[in-house]
């Protein structure tokens, strides 16, 4: 199992719960770009304790294209502020041990 394909197949469940009712997506058509921020310190990095109003603390966004299997384009973006690594990356540790 390769994580490119554990992606595919949790950006295609998330196409298919997001879009009408009984879409079924084509799993080889699925992208995932997840685009990050590594943000950053008001000091430049200097000093990891530092905090002022300047910093910036990490995100990302994601942006799931794919086609249903009839042919229609499909499109789901999370967006930075929805953005949780932690569930997102369980999801995706799910979405592998149910690929044959």
């Amino acid at each position: 199992m390769q994580y490119e394909e554990a992606l595919r197949e949790w950006g295609a469940r998330k196409l298919e719960a997001y879009s009408r009712k009984g879409v079924e997506v084509t799993r080889s058509s699925v992208d995932v770009a997840m685009n990050f921020n590594e943000g950053y310190a008001c000091c430049g990095g200097s000093d990891p304790d530092c905090y002022c109003s300047f910093a910036e603390s990490p995100s990302a966004d994601v942006i799931i294209t794919g086609y249903s299997s009839k042919g229609t384009r499909l499109t789901y973006s999370i967006c930075a502020s929805d953005f949780d690594f932690a569930s997102i990356l369980g999801e995706i540790v799910e979405a592998a041990g149910t690929i044959e």
